[in-house]
């Protein structure tokens, strides 16, 4: 990996005003109540890989009368108001009846059928057969031919499984390293020290080569030896001290909640999203609406 990831190391620092540059660079435009900025979307790293924004989703601006999360708690928010981006709260999953957990893993031998997981010994839908060790019959488990669910496209259901589709039309294995990520289009990768890494323009694939100064971050949102990830990119990047303050894997003097963002509108991974403040500065926060 090179120091070509997303951003360039040496050159973020702290900021009030998002960093210069102007819009072009994804630079907040330093007044309240005007569009945030758009992130690093198009950035490239590696061999000329195109990376999309996790800071994409601070694009609303925190326009008058809109209220955000502080440090101490406080906040104007409705009774009723949901935090978005990071601190979303994450359903439960990998029980019968639930949603599937990564890499569609159910737990106890569970299948994942339309997303949801199905107990062992029960019958998958679709008249695929019966769960068994994730495999739903004749279909689904490594090696074995996609099912064919509610979805047009043909599924697998034993945990760290992916349709191969495009060839084989049978299951795969995936999100440990060297095999594809998990979840069409996602980047979902199974294990400590991983990371889906897109480049070469082929298939992501997860690698564990991340979590060192100026490499991805691991997931979830990891770097080694006490560094700090800045969401600057789809994985994030990996930074160590001076940047940010960082301090045993805390950001202390920018990109935390409640804290100037970083150069470049950047915010360090779960501590929000950078928007405009009142003083035409700028700040990290969790946007809180209804």
């Amino acid at each position: 990996m090179t120091g070509s990831w997303a951003l360039s190391i040496g050159s973020i620092g702290c900021g009030t005003n998002g960093g210069e540059g102007g819009a072009s660079d994804g630079a907040l435009a330093g007044e309240a109540g005007l569009a945030a900025e758009t992130g690093f979307a198009g950035d490239t790293g590696p061999d000329g890989a195109t990376l999309s924004s996790d800071a994409a989703r601070g694009n609303d601006a925190l326009g008058a009368g809109d209220a955000v999360a502080t440090t101490d708690g406080s906040t104007a928010a409705p009774d009723d108001a949901t935090v978005m981006g990071d601190a979303a709260t994450m359903p439960a999953c990998g029980s019968a009846g639930q949603v599937c957990c990564s890499g569609d893993t159910c737990s106890a031998g569970g299948c994942c059928v339309d997303s949801k997981c199905v107990a062992a010994g029960d019958a998958c839908a679709h008249a695929l057969g019966t769960c068994a060790a994730g495999s739903c019959g004749s279909c689904g488990a490594v090696g074995q031919p996609c099912c064919q669910e509610a979805s047009s496209t043909p599924e697998c259901t034993a945990p760290g499984t992916l349709c191969d589709f495009a060839n084989t039309k049978k299951c795969v294995a995936c999100g440990h390293e060297g095999e594809p990520c998990c979840d069409y289009g996602g980047d979902t990768c199974l294990g400590p020290h991983v990371v889906c890494f897109f480049g070469d323009g082929g298939s992501p694939t997860c690698t564990s080569a991340c979590g060192g100064p100026a490499q991805p971050c691991c997931t979830p949102s990891s770097c080694d030896n006490g560094g700090c990830c800045l969401n600057d990119s789809r994985a994030g990047t990996c930074v160590a001290s001076p940047t940010c303050g960082c301090t045993a894997g805390a950001c202390t003097t920018c990109g935390a909640t409640g804290l100037p963002c970083c150069e470049k509108g950047v915010c360090g991974a779960a501590q929000g999203m950078c928007l405009p403040t009142a003083d035409g500065g700028s700040a990290c926060h969790f946007r809180v609406g209804p």
